[in-house]
């Protein structure tokens, strides 16, 4: 075993911690059904994981996005961190959702927007401006507060934000 394999080792259930097995199970009982991919690290902080997968429930089964903008904007968080979990996961579930197989390919090869149609291109730029410099421009806020109201404009950061947190874990934890 390397030293990577060592950092978050997958948590027998039957010898975690009381904490541990509730939020194990508070996370396969939920709409995931199962524990995989970041939350098998995220076990080892019980009370952490518990406000993270809340906030990837809303955001993922309750958000008042588009799930097609949902996924584009996923699927560029997961390009920016290079997080093969996260593509893979997410990649299909952006193509079911409706966006243009072309898009999900320029998405992943990290290409210019411009060829994109505008309400994809419009959620790229807004990510990756997010991640890029912590920001967003007005022009896109007022396109993005026009097309998804104030919240959708909130939930697209947080997207940014909760995906770069996960994409952080798995890269650490080195789940691909």
């Amino acid at each position: 075993m390397n030293d990577v394999e060592h950092r978050f080792p997958v948590i027998d259930l039957a010898t975690a911690t009381p904490a541990q097995k509730q939020i194990a199970d508070e996370i396969m009982s939920g709409p995931r059904k199962g524990l995989f991919g970041p939350f098998l690290p995220l076990v080892h902080a019980p009370a952490l994981a518990a406000k993270l997968h809340k906030v990837g429930e809303y955001l993922r089964y309750e958000s008042t996005l588009p799930k097609d903008i949902l996924e584009c904007a996923i699927i560029t968080v997961a390009t920016r961190w290079k997080s093969p979990f996260e593509w893979n996961h997410h990649a299909p579930l952006a193509l079911a959702a409706g966006v243009p197989p072309d898009v999900v390919q320029a998405i992943s090869d990290n290409a210019k927007t411009e060829s994109f149609p505008d309400k994809y291109r419009l959620i790229v730029s807004l990510c990756r401006d997010a991640m890029n410099d912590g920001r967003i421009n007005d022009h896109d806020f007022a396109q993005a507060r026009s097309a998804y109201g104030r919240e959708g404009v909130l939930e697209l950061l947080t997207v940014c934000g909760y995906y770069s947190t996960l994409a952080m874990i798995l890269a650490t934890a080195d789940i691909t």
